[in-house]
């Protein structure tokens, strides 16, 4: 992966083109973190419900893995 970054990187001429270290944490309640998800086009006005916006998981016309 180092050589990838730093292949491509170099290859637009920039000496920085990554962030050093990327840390992924698994969120306390999925379910707060779905619904926050979900609100997020509510919030920017994009539509009134969830439900209405046409690429939210929470329309359920696409199948979801159930949550562990």
């Amino acid at each position: 992966m180092n050589r990838y970054k730093s292949g491509l990187a170099h290859s637009v001429g920039l000496m920085t083109l990554w962030q050093p270290r990327f840390y992924m944490t698994l969120p306390d309640n999925l379910y707060a973190t779905l619904n926050y998800i979900h609100m997020n086009p509510v919030k920017k006005g994009l539509c009134d419900t969830p439900f209405e916006y046409s690429w939210s998981s929470a329309r359920k016309l696409w199948p979801l893995d159930p949550l562990p």
